[in-house]
């Protein structure tokens, strides 16, 4: 909630460092591990050999995996199988922001899918926005409308996209696409 208003207020200032998702993923699943075991519900993990390493702030990144990862356990079934993976995708394809191209540059998709039940069609074009809450819901997993309103902001301020849609066979899927860390800085890739 602070962020929100600090947002708001002074923009969203974000303090970048070299963050490695193949380390940073792995610690976002471990912390909520023992919530998954205790209803069976099995993280199903892919990331590619190659080190996925971003300037991002890192403290706010991970605060927008939680947050998807708690989600996604939240609407998750009993005996239920949530899936995160990343890989690299092509600079061949702009890459998009708000609806404006701000250039080519490869990037990291992170998507994570559970097998909930998914996502209204309605409530689809809304999803991030403030404080949005499907109306006449009574369910109490709804939240407070801000949790996903800040993933975008920090997404939005990294020059990234985050997409929501409902898989094919049942479930929600939440695609997060960030730019990579910049050839120049490949030096610093042994390092992740």
């Amino acid at each position: 909630m602070l962020d929100v208003y600090q947002e708001h207020a002074f923009g969203l200032p974000l303090i970048t460092s070299s963050v490695c998702l193949n380390d940073l993923i792995p610690k976002v699943l471990q912390v909520f591990r023992l919530e998954a075991e205790s209803r069976a519900i099995t993280f199903n993990l892919h990331l590619p050999d190659a080190r996925l390493t971003l300037d991002a702030d890192r403290r706010r990144l991970e605060r927008v995996l939680s947050n998807l990862v708690h989600n996604a356990l939240k609407y998750s079934p009993s005996r239920g199988l949530i899936t995160v993976s990343a890989r690299i995708v092509s600079a061949e394809t702009p890459v998009h922001n708000a609806g404006d191209a701000v250039g080519m540059s490869d990037r990291v998709a992170i998507v994570i899918e559970d097998e909930g039940p998914g996502i209204e069609r309605a409530v689809l074009p809304h999803i991030f926005e403030v404080f949005f809450r499907p109306q006449g819901r009574q369910d109490w997993r709804s939240g407070r409308g801000l949790g996903l309103y800040f993933c975008r902001l920090v997404v939005d301020g990294h020059h990234g996209v985050i997409r929501a849609t409902n898989r094919p066979h049942g479930g929600a899927a939440f695609l997060v696409e960030l730019p990579l860390r910049k050839p120049s800085h490949a030096h610093h890739l042994a390092h992740c």
